[in-house]
């Protein structure tokens, strides 16, 4: 009975990762990826907001907002248990690194203004 239940848990939670994984090889995504990767362009916070702001450029900010909340949500599920880290880092560690690195500027920048 709990072996049953175990292998119920664990198909649940692929289940959950495939429908993200879907999402994220999706030409959607890649879009927005793409866009960040290769076309933004800031070292830091306040960069990112005078070139990309809501009101200056309210496509390339609703992109990165849109790439950031797929990760951050990502992130909350690893966190919990409810995914499997191991999966993610098998299937997608090499986009999620590259935009780490073009997004980590920002990032940090916004965690100490924004505590």
């Amino acid at each position: 009975m709990r072996q049953t239940r175990e292998t119920e848990l664990e198909t649940r939670q692929a289940q959950l990762f495939m429908q993200l994984y879907d999402y994220y090889k999706s030409a959607e995504y890649k879009t927005l990826a793409n866009k960040i990767g290769f076309q933004g362009d800031w070292s830091n916070f306040d960069e990112f907001l005078w070139k990309y702001g809501p009101y200056k450029h309210p496509e390339i900010n609703a992109t990165f907002s849109s790439v950031i909340s797929f990760y951050s949500g990502l992130g909350v599920l690893i966190k919990r248990g409810l995914i499997d880290s191991t999966l993610v880092d098998d299937l997608m560690v090499g986009s999620i690194m590259g935009l780490w690195e073009k997004m980590e500027p920002f990032c940090i920048d916004a965690r100490e203004r924004l505590k």
